[in-house]
């Protein structure tokens, strides 16, 4: 009886392991989840700002308009004149502000921290002695994460 019970049990493992193995090579097959438009929250079409003084480039919903305030600063800003995203580039690379969490921009990281609903991300240009700062709603995040991209 007990060699009997052993036998079973060997059999029984050996299907639970087989069935293991399977789901460990479907999970390895599967896409990983991409970042769509839905999951930033944002349906209209978008645009590219660019900023050669600051040596960054990312997309921007079509419904704001840019307002450059200098050659190192600059809001993008809706029909009822209220800023939206903002942007500011300073010499000397001093993050100074302390992070709620990290982030990676164009495979640099950066800290951002979240105050509201406002999102603030100051990182180092790679290629540059500056930092760059960004505000812009939480909405906007995956949006501006995936594609920020620094120039020279």
């Amino acid at each position: 009886m007990i060699t009997l019970f052993f036998i079973l049990g060997m059999q029984f493992g050996k299907r639970v392991k087989t069935a293991d193995e399977a789901l460990q090579l479907l999970l390895t097959i599967a896409p990983s989840p991409s970042i769509t438009p839905a999951d930033s929250k944002i349906t209209s079409p978008v645009r590219q700002l660019t900023s050669s003084t600051c040596g960054f480039t990312f997309l921007y919903p079509v419904d704001l308009e840019p307002k450059f305030i200098s050659s190192n600063s600059g809001a993008l800003i809706n029909t009822q004149q209220d800023t939206i995203i903002s942007f500011r580039c300073e010499e000397g690379s001093n993050i100074i502000n302390e992070a709620t969490s990290s982030v990676t921009l164009s495979g640099v990281d950066g800290i951002e921290y979240t105050k509201k609903d406002t999102v603030t991300v100051e990182i180092n240009h790679p290629a540059q002695d500056f930092k760059i700062e960004l505000k812009f709603p939480v909405d906007y995040h995956a949006l501006i994460e995936r594609t920020f991209k620094f120039i020279e």
